[in-house]
């Protein structure tokens, strides 16, 4: 195990010597509505149309990411068309749901429903184990997803997760979706580790967001939420031996930064906490409820009359 957790803490401290010394700052409710940096204006915000279409990227970690329900039935209320879900973390398998269900009341039904045994069997405890993406799936999952293939989905989803070997993201938009799934809400070191036979590890979020896809895919209007800022608070504040609180400090602050540069690349962005605990499950329904008010500031800010460009 030691031998594991020394090979990703290489990989963050790599990480941190090619990144940039920008200063990071924590994110609010509307952080990704302002200037992104000092100076220098965030991406022209589109104007919307009721039927307009939109790329969803989402990244998130522990009960925030239940924001994502609240957030696709905002958006289907108003008619926004969704091409395209690019998700990070916990929000894919309920981008996957989203897909894979009837309706959005079949999602929330579905959210609703996870227990605090699903979610842990998703992501176990047990670092030690090594992930079987037909072990490690909770019955409960495979039941309300028979579909096999990601491009079942009714609406487009791809998954992305870091690779240790490279420290960049694979993406995946065809395909089983089982694996894809494990391998995003796997933080080695952390709760639990998905290694391929080569020995190579796969990590939940240390891009936090790839909003890079979604721009490569020449998707027009990027939407960007993060449900991050809870688990890294978490990170931040978790006591332990000397070498796993550096650690869990280290890929805290990795993460921060990833996921704010990414918000930055997104035509609209925000940012979802709950200041609650991520593994409290109890705060599914206020995750839900601040995933559905901020779908409401999302489209009121896409349906408000351009700026006329300054020359």
């Amino acid at each position: 195990m030691k031998n594991f957790s020394s090979l990703i803490f290489v990989f963050l401290f790599s990480l941190f010597g090619c990144a940039s010394k920008a200063d990071v700052s924590s994110q609010g409710p509307d952080a990704g509505f302002e200037a992104t940096e000092q100076g220098t204006p965030p991406p022209a915000t589109p104007t919307l149309p009721k039927g307009g279409h939109v790329t969803l990227v989402l990244g998130g970690s522990g009960v925030a990411s239940f924001a994502t329900i609240g957030l696709l039935k905002k958006l289907n209320e108003e008619g926004v068309e969704i091409d395209l879900i690019v998700a990070t973390g916990l929000p894919a398998l309920f981008a996957l749901a989203n897909g894979f269900l009837k309706t959005v009341h079949d999602l929330e039904w579905f959210a609703t429903r996870l227990s605090q045994r699903d979610l842990e069997k998703l992501g176990s405890s047990d670092f030690r184990k090594e992930i079987d993406p037909e072990d490690n799936l909770p019955t409960f999952i495979l039941k309300s997803f028979p579909q096999k293939l990601l491009n079942q989905s009714r609406v487009p989803v791809v998954i992305a997760a870091t690779n240790t070997d490279v420290g960049e993201a694979d993406v995946y938009g065809s395909g089983e979706w089982k694996e894809p799934l494990l391998k995003t809400v796997s933080i080695p070191g952390l709760h639990r580790k998905f290694v391929a036979d080569r020995g190579t590890a796969w990590v939940e979020g240390v891009q936090g967001l790839d909003v890079r896809e979604a721009v490569r895919r020449g998707s027009q209007i990027i939407i960007a939420v993060s449900m991050h800022d809870d688990f890294i608070q978490s990170l931040n504040k978790a006591k332990g031996e000397k070498e796993d609180e550096l650690f869990r400090r280290l890929y805290a602050s990795q993460l921060r930064k990833t996921t704010t540069e990414s918000l930055k690349l997104a035509g609209l962005s925000s940012s979802i906490t709950l200041q609650k605990d991520p593994l409290d499950l109890s705060a599914k329904r206020a995750a839900i409820l601040a995933g559905y008010r901020e779908g409401s500031r999302i489209v009121k800010k896409l349906r408000e009359p351009a700026s006329p460009s300054t020359n």
